[in-house]
């Protein structure tokens, strides 16, 4: 968990299109694992 935080944090410093992207990611793994 630290690590994924960890993860969105340095994103949030890249551009927010980066960060949109892996938003989407990170919730349609969510879905499909839920």
């Amino acid at each position: 968990m630290d690590a994924k935080k960890n993860i969105q944090h340095s994103a949030i410093g890249s551009s927010s299109t980066s960060v949109r992207a892996k938003f989407e990611l990170t919730g349609r793994v969510a879905v499909i694992t839920g």
